[in-house]
């Protein structure tokens, strides 16, 4: 029998011969990848930019596997976490054959990935407290053939909620031809565990991670996949070359020195108490019905008088996001620094 997780994996990826991007450069005389022999005009920082990057500099895998506890053959890089989700989906999915299971409302992204790749979408709702339906999500699994991945978003986008550890553990354990998907794009906001924790027991539990939202890095596009090795290798299998560019690396080798990571620390505590001031202030205001509590760095709230408040916040030149297509009535709102949360009281 097929070994795992080669039995679950698409078959043109098990056989596929994954292309071979040489990356890198070593001390030989490199003559083998159609480069410049010369760096770019003199611009500061940019000696080595005429070399094609390592596929998967081992430097910041091995500085990522120390941030998030795991293994570096555990890890796979690339253009934030969104290339994370697309690569499960290229990897795992047949199309019109295979699907995925999500949990709305969530981050959209997810079924858009399964759109481009002719993946079927299984939509098991959250309650209306916003709360992950364990028994629904089993009948899916159980009813519904050919679910690959199941995307479960802790804390969840939009409503900033998380989910309970022992309902993954569980259905991984129960379903283990399926990769269950944490999307921790916000778990630094938490203050819960990382289910990254858990890889080394739990062989189909995948994690997303991002360094977007805490390390102020989106302009950069970095993010990771954690999961079992055998999984991060057939996934590098579907991976564009040269998906860390050298400016992204040298930006989050910076990113994560101590220094850098004792500001982040400092912000988070910021992000948190602002979140609690903005939820507490909001609740007075005359456009808002109800505030949802929150672990990430978002409010959503159900607001009141819908077309005065889209007024006022035009008047003060602030946008929030709006959510009335999938909740009516609901809007999410980012928790600035300080000053700018002022302003959005005030609006």
């Amino acid at each position: 029998m097929t070994d795992w997780p080669e039995n679950i994996a698409r078959k043109a990826i098990v056989t596929l011969k994954p292309y071979s991007a040489r990356g890198g450069a070593t001390g030989a005389l490199h003559l083998d990848a159609n480069e410049s022999p010369w760096a770019p005009p003199p611009l500061k920082g940019t000696s080595g930019y005429n070399r094609y990057p390592e596929q998967q500099p081992q430097v910041l895998r091995e500085r990522l596997a120390g941030l998030y506890g795991v293994k570096p053959d555990q890890i796979m890089m690339g253009r934030g976490a969104d290339e994370g989700i697309e690569v499960l989906l290229r990897t795992f999915c047949e199309a019109r054959e295979d699907s995925i299971l999500i949990c709305s409302p969530t981050f959209g992204y997810y079924k858009t990935c399964a759109d481009i790749q002719g993946a079927g979408v299984v939509d098991v709702p959250l309650s209306t407290e916003f709360d992950w339906d364990g028994v629904s999500i089993r009948v899916a699994l159980t009813d519904t053939p050919n679910i690959k991945l199941v995307f479960l978003c802790s804390p969840n986008n939009p409503t900033g909620n998380v989910i309970v550890r022992d309902l993954v553990t569980d259905l991984c354990r129960e379903f283990p031809d399926t990769l269950f998907v944490v999307d921790e794009a916000y778990q630094e906001f938490s203050g819960e565990e990382s289910f990254a924790s858990l890889i080394d027991e739990v062989r189909n539990l995948v994690v997303l991670r991002t360094l977007s939202k805490a390390y102020a890095l989106a302009g950069v596009r970095f993010g990771v996949t954690l999961a079992d090795m055998r999984v991060i290798d057939l996934m590098l299998k579907v991976l564009p070359p040269y998906p860390i560019a050298r400016p992204v690396e040298k930006a989050v080798l910076a990113a994560l020195s101590p220094s850098a990571l004792a500001v982040v620390e400092e912000r988070l505590a910021i992000w948190a108490s602002e979140r609690v001031r903005m939820a507490e202030a909001l609740v007075a205001s005359p456009y808002v019905e109800k505030i949802y509590s929150s672990h990430a760095n978002f409010l959503l709230l159900e607001a009141v008088n819908e077309a005065g408040l889209l007024q006022n916040l035009r008047r003060y030149n602030v946008k929030i996001r709006d959510f009335r297509s999938l909740l009516g009535g609901h809007f999410r709102l980012s928790i600035g620094a300080p000053e700018e949360n002022d302003t959005a009281l005030r609006a």
